[in-house]
């Protein structure tokens, strides 16, 4: 692969719509197929999604996966700078309980790489877990993403305007105190992406759409194919972290792997 998603967003390319729908669609698609083989990532980020000069997309980085429910030799995601501003709220508040922590949590990754194939800067950059917890419930009262969040006092929020930052020259300066204004974040007023990125973005897991509903959304109307859109044939084991094994036994799983 020749690339990363991180570096495409960050570099002159002009980046369609059509392109972000293209490039959603394979992630998606991609996460129908892992959730059905009961893996969630946990680890998305534009960083960990790598292209090649077809624009085929490959996701790697498993380094935190884990199946549906408990797992108790699963590695605990820590606080990665980077995938912090990818990470679900359920993530960022498993306290010790990582167990609950489930593939829904992809889908919120999914949806703050969306956005950011479109503003062309991260949606919740934040400084430390504080401070990202808190970007994240300023988005959610200013889009009103919360009940009786009118009565909020917005004037403190973090955020810029999306809409701002979609009219600017991409050399723009982003002020630290402007607003989010989900309403604008798309190129031609596409309500199809808006529509998605709140099904994506919904605070609470059980609310949050599925990956397998993503695809049957109308953003990607032009794109889906059920009869190409394969589904595991089983679960996968997870039967390995069960194992114990010293590192030669390791280094003979990845000869007899490699040859």
């Amino acid at each position: 692969m020749e690339t990363s998603l991180k570096k495409i967003i960050n570099s002159q390319m002009n980046l369609t719509i059509e392109h972000v729908q293209f490039f959603m669609y394979q992630l998606i698609r991609t996460l129908v197929y892992l959730h059905s083989a009961n893996i969630a990532h946990l680890g998305l980020s534009p960083s960990n999604i790598l292209l090649n000069s077809n624009e085929d997309i490959k996701i790697y980085n498993f380094l935190y996966s884990k199946p549906e429910g408990p797992c108790v030799k699963c590695f605990e995601i820590t606080d990665n700078t980077y995938l912090r501003w990818y990470q679900a709220p359920e993530v960022l508040n498993f306290n010790d309980d990582y167990s609950n922590i489930g593939t829904k949590a992809d889908i919120w990754s999914a949806g703050c790489i969306l956005v950011e194939m479109i503003i062309r800067t991260p949606l919740f950059p934040g400084q430390d877990f504080q401070d990202q917890l808190r970007r994240i419930k300023d988005f959610m009262i200013i889009n009103d993403f919360v009940e009786g969040s009118e009565n909020y006092n917005r004037k403190n929020t973090y955020g810029y305007r999306l809409d701002t930052i979609l009219v600017q020259p991409k050399n723009y300066k982003i002020r630290k105190f402007q607003h989010i204004d989900i309403e604008t974040i798309t190129e031609n007023n596409n309500h199809y992406a808006l529509d998605l990125v709140k099904k994506m973005l919904e605070f609470e897991e059980e609310k949050r759409i599925t990956a397998k509903e993503c695809l049957e959304h109308e953003f990607f109307r032009d794109l889906h194919f059920p009869q190409d859109e394969p589904l595991a044939l089983k679960p996968f084991d997870w039967g390995f972290l069960d194992l114990e094994m010293d590192i030669d036994a390791v280094k003979e799983i990845i000869f007899n792997d490699t040859v």
